[in-house]
C-alpha cells in the first residue's frame, strides 16, 4: 500500500513537471536588434510578419507588434528567424512560408 502511495505522488509530480509551461523563459531567445535593421530589411520584416500573430500561445498579439519572448516560438525569437532568412537573400514570400511551414499548427 504505501508503495502505491509513493507511485501515485511520483506521477502525480512528474504530470506536473511535464504541464508546467515557464512564463517569459529566456532560454533559447535572442533579442531581434531591430534598431541596428536597415530601414529596407525592416520593411520586409514587417511584410512578412503582417498576417501572423504571435505563436507563443500565450498572447493574441499580431506578430510585428508583440515583443514577446515566451518560448518557444515567441515574437521575437520568431522575428529573429524571419530576420536572418531575409539576411540569406530568401524573399519575402519564401519566408512567409518558411514560417508557416514552422511556427503554424497543421
Amino acid at each position: 500500500m504505501p508503495a502505491l502511495i509513493i507511485g501515485a505522488v511520483l506521477v502525480v509530480f512528474l504530470g506536473f513537471l511535464i504541464m508546467r509551461k515557464p512564463a517569459n523563459s529566456t532560454a533559447n531567445y535572442t533579442p531581434v536588434p531591430t534598431n541596428n535593421v536597415s530601414p529596407a530589411l525592416q520593411a520586409q520584416l514587417a511584410q512578412v510578419a503582417e498576417g501572423f500573430t504571435c505563436f507563443c500561445g500565450q498572447c493574441n498579439d499580431k506578430l510585428m507588434e508583440c515583443d514577446c519572448t515566451n518560448s518557444p516560438n515567441g515574437a521575437m525569437e520568431v522575428k529573429q528567424f524571419i530576420l536572418t532568412g531575409l539576411e540569406q537573400g530568401k524573399t519575402v514570400d519564401q519566408m512567409k512560408q518558411a514560417v508557416t511551414l514552422k511556427y503554424q499548427p497543421s
